[in-house]
């Protein structure tokens, strides 16, 4: 999907609605669809509907709702001002590992 800078936060210990936040950099509008649109596609295909969005492809941040995760998606700019990476830094960050699996980054 080409997203850069991808962050997974576990914060199912600091929230109640959600387990995982994703924060994703994305640079352009056609890049947020694309990404919007194949991470719509998975949701479909392994939960059998599609993620609620917030905002739009075109703006500067949308948020996708997956239940267990949310996925953030964010211009540089965004990113930088909002600065969710700070303000969940108490959220334990988890590595990708070899193909899709994601593991604490304490235990990696």
């Amino acid at each position: 999907m080409k997203a850069e800078d991808v962050v997974a936060l576990e914060v199912s210990n600091l929230l109640y609605v959600t387990d995982f936040f994703i924060i994703a950099t994305t640079n352009s509008s056609r890049q947020t669809r694309s990404c919007a649109d194949s991470l719509n596609q998975v949701a479909k295909e392994i939960q059998g509907q599609k993620a609620s969005i917030e905002g739009s492809p075109s703006s500067n941040w949308l948020l996708m709702d997956l239940g267990d995760v949310i996925v953030h998606l964010l211009t540089p700019e965004a990113r930088e001002f909002y600065n969710l990476d700070d303000l969940w830094a108490d959220a334990p960050r988890l590595e990708f590992g070899g193909s899709d699996s994601l593991e604490s980054a304490e235990t990696a």
